[in-house]
């Protein structure tokens, strides 16, 4: 005769399992308990409501006490300065490839973004490159015919090829 646990005691079974092992999967405790994967899916259905696991594909690990979820409007008080001065930075781009599309849409488009200056023009036709500079880049700017060369340019933070 087969003995019925109640569901107090799986639950119980899957918590003291999880602390131990770190890792459970649905089969090796529908397997222990001697029930069905369905009656351990949903008991980690319930125990991961409570917020005391969290469900993967056909197993549950434990609740991240770093990873849990808190309010947007406790994470915008969070680092406020930090965040303050990287909002106030703009975003450096170097471009590779200054052909007609680019010139004609993409470079007017990232021109007109307040948060991006484009610092950097890579074209294997330098005139292409110089002329982009001219047209929508920083006083400073570089120009590169080789994009090897401009990936190395420690000034740029996010690159652009069009």
């Amino acid at each position: 005769m087969t003995q019925i646990i109640s569901i107090a005691q799986r639950h119980k079974y899957i918590l003291d399992k999880l602390k131990k092992d770190g890792y459970i999967r649905v089969a090796d405790i529908a397997k222990s308990l001697k029930v069905t994967a369905v009656t351990v899916r949903k008991d980690f259905k319930a125990l991961e409501e409570q917020g005391l696991l969290f469900r993967t594909h056909g197993s549950a690990c434990p609740v991240n006490p770093h990873v849990a979820d808190r309010s947007v409007q406790l994470k915008e008080l969070e680092n406020r300065v930090q965040k303050e001065k990287i909002v106030d930075k703009k975003v450096r781009i170097g471009v590779i490839g200054c052909g007609g599309i680019a010139n004609g849409k993409h470079m007017p488009a990232e021109k007109r973004n307040p948060n991006a200056e484009m610092v950097a023009f890579c074209d294997i036709v330098e005139e292409r490159a110089v002329k982009a500079r001219e047209d929508f880049g920083t006083p400073e700017c570089a120009v590169y015919t080789d994009y090897r060369e401009l990936l190395k340019d420690k000034d740029i933070l996010m690159v652009k090829t069009l």
